[in-house]
C-alpha cells in the first residue's frame, strides 16, 4: 500500500470524491489493521498454517480487497474492504521473512537485503506502472494488480496442495 500512497489518493479523490480527511482514515485503517494482524492473526494462523499457505491466502485476501475496492463507495464499506487488503498484506510480510530466515541458512542476511532490494525495485516500477496505467483508465492499476495477486495467491495454494 505504501508504493501505491499516490494511485489511492487519486483514486479515493477522483473516483470515491474523498477529501485528506477521508483518505487519511482510509490509511489510518490500512496501518492499523497491519500493525494489530501482524501481531495477533499470525501467530495464531501459525498453529493452523504453515507460512507459505499464509503468503497464498494473504496475496488472495489483498487480490480481494483490491477487486472489492473497485465496487465500494461508501467510506465504511472502504474501510471495511481495505481491512481486508490489508490483513492480506499482515499475513505476506511476517511470513515471508520467516520463510527467508528458515531457508536463508548461512546467507540469511544476504537474502534478506535481496529481498529488501525486490520490494524496493516493486515499489518503483509498480508506482511507474501504476501511474501510466491510471492515465489510461482510472480503475485499471487496480484491475491488474487485483488479477496478478489473485493469480499469485492461487498459484502459491494450489503448489502447495499439491506439494504433499
Amino acid at each position: 500500500m505504501k508504493a501505491r500512497t499516490a494511485e489511492c489518493g487519486l483514486y479515493a479523490q477522483e473516483i470515491l470524491g474523498y477529501g485528506p480527511v477521508q483518505t487519511g482514515f482510509v490509511f489510518m485503517m490500512c496501518g492499523s489493521v497491519m500493525a494489530v494482524f501482524q501481531i495477533i492473526a499470525v501467530s495464531f494462523l501459525s498453529r493452523y498454517m504453515n507460512e507459505i499457505a499464509q503468503v497464498a491466502l494473504g496475496f488472495a485476501l489483498m487480490g480481494s480487497g483490491i477487486f472489492l475496492l473497485l465496487m465500494a463507495r461508501s467510506l465504511p464499506i472502504v474501510l471495511g474492504v481495505v481491512a481486508i487488503l490489508a490483513f492480506g498484506m499482515a499475513l505476506i510480510t511476517p511470513n515471508v521473512a520467516a520463510l527467508i530466515s528458515k531457508r536463508g541458512g548461512q546467507h540469511t542476511g544476504t537474502v534478506l537485503g535481496i529481498q529488501n532490494a525486490a520490494n524496493s525495485l516493486g515499489q518503483v516500477g509498480g508506482s511507474m506502472l501504476g501511474g501510466v496505467l491510471f492515465a489510461w483508465q482510472v480503475s485499471a492499476p487496480y484491475s491488474f494488480a487485483g488479477v496478478l495477486l489473485m493469480g499469485t495467491g492461487l498459484m502459491l495454494g494450489w503448489m502447495q496442495k499439491h506439494q504433499h
